[in-house]
């Protein structure tokens, strides 16, 4: 038996089935064009199985084990993306998608952050989540460009400021 947590999963209908087999959720809540799944002892959040899901629109969530925090996954029924949570469950959650100090790895978060978010707008749609279309894309489109922007800083300032790793000073023991 490994880490187990609650992990819930929005989905389309048709692939209920699917994720009830391969995963073992069950129906916690029916809408029109989409289903809420929910496993409260989803092993490691059921993690590497959802990064392998393959042509199906999905949303889903885990909360955090002993050894890891929350994360979140997305898939418009294409590559499967996901990111860490800055926030612990009980809160409205804020994702993560690579915000980081402005080091390299933030550099390469924001180009996630845009394809995460770009990838859950997608997703939405396909899921029927979306009530104003239009409002959502302009929003998309904002916080794309704002993201952009930020990368841009992020990259002016790690040209300027970051010290090659071999070049750094020993630590001390």
């Amino acid at each position: 038996m490994g880490d187990r947590c609650d992990s819930h999963v929005t989905c389309l209908p048709k692939d209920v089935k699917f994720f009830k087999e391969t995963f073992g959720y069950e129906v916690e809540e029916e809408f029109a064009g989409r289903v809420l799944l929910y496993d409260e002892q989803a092993n490691y959040g059921h993690h590497s199985g959802l990064l392998e899901v393959k042509r199906r629109p999905f949303i889903a969530h885990n909360g955090a084990g002993s050894d890891y925090g929350c994360s979140s996954y997305v898939s418009s029924g294409g590559p499967v993306l996901y990111t860490d949570d800055l926030q612990d469950e009980g809160s409205d959650s804020l994702l993560t998608v690579g915000i980081m100090p402005l080091t390299g790895p933030f550099i390469a978060g924001a180009g996630h952050a845009i394809a995460f978010m770009q990838t859950l707008f997608k997703a939405k749609l396909k899921l029927g989540m979306v009530e104003d279309a239009a409002r959502e894309k302009q929003m998309l489109k904002d916080l794309v460009s704002a993201l952009r922007k930020v990368k841009r800083v992020g990259d002016k300032l790690h040209e300027k400021w970051a010290v090659p790793l071999e070049a750094a000073p020993a630590a001390k023991p």
